[in-house]
């Protein structure tokens, strides 16, 4: 049999694969550095943003789901934030979709847009944690919520972080544009 048949109606751009792969091992690496999280924020949102603009919006939103988990299971994300990792991802997801939509417009606006959008999502959902704990059933209740710290850390800097690091994406993707042109 065939193997055109098999994956026919499958895309398979093993560069792209390529470049995806690579792209999730800087990130992991850039999280396994276990910088402040305004450095590693603002590489992190620059890579999906650079991802989204080179890759399509599917990959950035798969990178941005595994940012989190990485950072959880490395040790990087703290223990008071592994409730946050669904929403993280959810955020990433806003993030680089809000991009690639406008970006076609505007590049900055749609950053400015973008990042405004993942930080209300996020703040949203600190603040529903915090005042409503989700409830966790595995034969015995838990009550998972998040602390002051935690709300802190998903709120303002993560507005810096998406503005800082997409807006240094956009000057990258510009000097790329401007080298090809040569």
């Amino acid at each position: 049999m065939s193997t055109d048949i098999l994956v026919g109606d499958i895309d398979l751009d093993w560069v792209k694969i390529a470049k995806l792969i690579l792209t999730m091992l800087l990130a992991a690496v850039v999280i396994f550095l276990q910088m402040p999280q305004m450095i590693t924020g603002v590489i992190i949102n620059m890579i999906l943003i650079l991802t989204a603009d080179r890759l399509g919006t599917n990959k950035a939103m798969l990178l941005g789901m595994i940012t989190p988990i990485v950072a959880a299971f490395s040790g990087v994300l703290p223990i008071t934030l592994m409730a946050m990792i669904p929403f993280i991802a959810v955020a990433n997801a806003v993030f680089v979709s809000s991009y690639n939509i406008l970006a076609g417009k505007n590049r900055m606006l749609a950053v400015a847009v973008a990042a405004v959008l993942k930080f209300c999502f996020l703040y949203a959902s600190v603040n529903l944690l915090l005042l409503r704990p989700l409830t966790v059933f595995d034969g015995k209740i838990y009550s998972v919520g998040v602390s002051q710290a935690v709300a802190f850390m998903m709120g303002w800097p993560q507005l810096v972080t998406a503005l800082i690091g997409g807006t240094l994406a956009v000057g990258i993707l510009t000097s790329m544009s401007k080298l090809a042109k040569r």
